[in-house]
């Protein structure tokens, strides 16, 4: 018996993956091939997504339609925006003498105490962040053919209906940024402890309880008051799935 074709996808479902850019550096494989992550780093991504693309994150995207291709478009092209003005406001205040200077002091003192925890999570953050917004610039051509591509077919519809709603979806997204100086627009007094978890997710996957968590997250540099007492951050595990790893344990010894 021959087995029924799959259904044609959708002109918006199409586009929605193409959406999808590939990243090419292999040191940003850890934090980007998804099929390599615990369930409990998923859910952190799903949360920071939540907050940086709060219009339509990951968990939100199940059932596409035309507006949510359209939001989620319109908010990738608010982000972009975004992170373009940071930089530019960045390369302006570099060109300031006193202002380059007091970066390259703080260059300096970074390097001089890299075998800190703190400042060695430090630079692992910049220079994840660094080579992450370099992959975005270098597709950021890509993705502009794959918005044109976008409006064309949603003018090419003869559901007028759809067209209306992925240009609403598209208007509302790019007045909408999920990127703020220096913050994701819907950031909580949790995002730090998901954002040092996500950097550090290879270290904190093999830790043995929440007590161990508590104490790798103040190293490198969360600090008490952030962070809260044990029984929040339990709290937090509980919420993204996270358990830490027992296989390492030793066995117990029989009395």
């Amino acid at each position: 018996m021959e087995k029924p074709n799959p259904p044609e996808r959708t002109w918006y479902e199409r586009v929605f993956e193409l959406s999808d850019l590939t990243f090419s550096n292999p040191e940003l494989k850890a934090f980007l091939d998804v099929d390599q992550y615990p369930d409990w780093v998923t859910n952190v991504m799903i949360e920071l997504s939540r907050q940086g693309l709060h219009l339509t994150p990951l968990r939100g995207m199940a059932a596409l339609t035309p507006k949510k291709l359209g939001m989620s478009l319109g908010q990738k092209c608010a982000n972009l925006y975004a992170i373009g003005n940071q930089v530019q406001a960045g390369i302006t205040a570099l060109e300031n003498p006193q202002t380059a200077a007091k970066a390259v002091a703080y260059i300096e003192r970074l390097g001089r105490k890299k075998e800190h925890p703190v400042v060695a999570s430090t630079i692992q953050a910049l220079d994840t962040t660094g080579s992450l917004l370099l992959e975005l610039a270098n597709g950021s051509d890509e993705f502009e053919k794959i918005v044109h591509l976008a409006f064309k077919e949603a003018l090419n519809q003869t559901d007028y209906g759809e067209a209306v709603q992925f240009f609403q979806g598209f208007a509302q997204g790019i007045s909408s940024p999920g990127i703020l100086p220096g913050k994701l627009a819907q950031s909580t007094d949790a995002t730090p402890i998901y954002q040092k978890m996500y950097f550090h997710w290879q270290e904190i996957d093999r830790l043995h309880t929440v007590i161990e968590l508590y104490d790798f997250l103040i190293k490198v540099g969360v600090s008490k008051p952030m962070l809260g007492d044990i029984e929040r951050l339990r709290t937090l595990c509980k919420r993204i799935g996270y358990s830490p790893n027992k296989k390492n344990r030793p066995p117990k010894q029989k009395p």
